[in-house]
């Protein structure tokens, strides 16, 4: 009978998930997939907690939240970049502590066979963990041996789970956060997401491995309606100030858009930010952008050439519809940003001065450019392994902006690394003088502020958005 008792009593208790967020990309944004997670297991009556750095703190600020927290399980969302820095905080934690750690995110999804390995992670989530992390904390409190689609064990390697309607989920538990900080140092910005996924298939990107792995259904997008149900909740819950959409691509679906665009206008009436690709940037698109509010474009041109991109990151719009892009976006009076990549596989000087000659071309009202990081699993990779231009053994790095690690023919690491730096001055050339003035104060300003993220004060941090989003206007 004490037996049965215990079993009862065990089986009704909420289980406390500690979530770990170290924040080593220095972003004063919280990630969305804890948030999103902590929702899906609060919605099955489960606790969650979270030691998020922020806004500060170290080691010995997760040790003693683990004293005082006593979680069932702890849990790290992971992308390539980070996991080395992950596992060192899960190794120190495992030295202290016999609690169950699981690793999800990208990282995770794609390398899962060399991630199951460290003796440190107890479970790793391949895939979205919506339903698979809350069946894994019910296993974990019945004490069975867990069985579950999209959860890996030192013994079991499951397949990936299948989530085919995103409209069922909760909303995200953005208040594991001290979401109130994050607003004040960000001046009422809130990340968001449409859907999830991406319907094209680029060489260097992650998302191309996992869609196959959804048998090519990774795309999904909410109701027009679910969403904006979203935002007028988050509209009358905080003071928000501007929505920043961290879709792949947000313009994929123009009816969608056309849709969607309409409620925002009537409903929410919020400047907001978007992610965009050329070939889906028309007239028709801009202009309902424009009316429900947009503000900024952010679109990825990643290179210059077209037959490089073409051939090697198998991004197949021409140089004519960015420019298409770009001319309806200027017509309706949307701002624009360029994502561009450097020290790319056999990439010479000339192939990149045909990036530069392009932003030049442009003229986007802010840019930014990144050194080539070839991730485990994409086709990318695989060619430069191939290629010899890394091994296997070659350590990822851990931010967009450190050296190369590729072994160019063409360009030597301090060359990629110069040609990263000199790219904004570049590009400035065709400038008006005070549309260089602006894009230089804004992206050295941008510059040193990550560079000094961890002695910036929040008032501070406030302010320099503050000033960011002046400049927009």
């Amino acid at each position: 009978m004490e037996r049965l008792k215990e079993k009862r009593e065990n089986n009704n208790r909420k289980m406390k998930i500690l979530f770990i967020h170290p924040d080593i990309s220095r972003r004063d944004v919280p990630n969305l997939a804890i948030a999103q997670l902590s929702a899906c297991l609060k919605e099955k009556g489960h606790e969650t907690g979270i030691v998020d750095l922020t806004f500060g703190g170290n080691f010995n600020t997760i040790k003693t939240k683990i004293i005082n927290y006593k979680p069932d399980i702890i849990a790290f969302s992971s992308k390539t970049a980070e996991f080395p820095y992950h596992l060192k905080l899960a190794n120190r934690i495992k030295d202290f502590f016999e609690i169950p750690i699981i690793f999800g995110g990208v990282h995770p999804t794609t390398v899962p066979e060399e991630v199951i390995k460290y003796k440190s992670i107890d479970f790793i989530c391949v895939g979205e963990g919506d339903l698979a992390f809350p069946e894994l904390v019910e296993s974990l409190k019945k004490r069975e041996e867990p069985n579950i689609k999209g959860i890996w064990t030192k013994k079991n390697k499951n397949s990936f789970p299948q989530l085919t309607d995103l409209n069922v989920i909760p909303f995200m538990d953005r208040d594991i956060f001290d979401f109130e900080k994050y607003l004040k140092v960000t001046d009422g910005n809130i990340d968001i997401i449409a859907g999830r996924g991406c319907v094209f298939s680029c060489t260097y990107c992650q998302n191309n491995f996992i869609n196959k792995k959804y048998n090519g259904k990774y795309h999904r997008i909410r109701k027009p309606t679910k969403v904006i149900e979203e935002l007028e909740m988050l509209k009358s819950k905080y003071n928000v100030k501007t929505f920043h959409f961290h879709d792949d691509t947000f313009t994929i679906n123009s009816k969608w858009i056309e849709e969607f665009c309409k409620l925002y206008l009537q409903k929410i009436k919020v400047p907001f930010i978007c992610h965009v690709r050329p070939e889906t940037l028309s007239d028709k698109v801009c202009n309902s952008l424009k009316k429900a509010g947009c503000l900024f474009l952010r679109m990825g041109i990643e290179h210059g050439n077209e037959e490089y991109r073409k051939n090697i990151l198998k991004r197949f719009y021409t140089n004519n519809q960015i420019i298409k892009a770009f001319e309806n976006a200027k017509a309706h009076g949307l701002k624009t940003y360029t994502y561009n990549m450097v020290g790319l596989p056999n990439e010479t000087k000339e192939l990149h001065n045909e990036t530069i000659k392009l932003n030049s071309l442009l003229q986007p009202d802010s840019t930014s450019i990144s050194t080539f990081v070839p991730f485990p699993n994409t086709e990318l990779y695989d060619r430069c392994i191939s290629k010899g231009l890394i091994n296997k053994r070659t350590n990822i790095s851990m931010s967009y902006k450190d050296k190369s690690i590729l072994k160019n023919p063409y360009l030597t690491k301090n060359e990629i690394r110069k040609l990263e730096r000199n790219f904004r001055f570049k590009v400035l050339k065709n400038y008006t003088f005070k549309k260089s003035l602006y894009f230089l104060i804004v992206d050295h300003t941008r510059f040193i502020y990550k560079k000094i993220f961890n002695f910036v004060p929040l008032t501070l941090r406030k302010n320099i958005y503050k000033f960011y989003k002046r400049l927009r206007k």
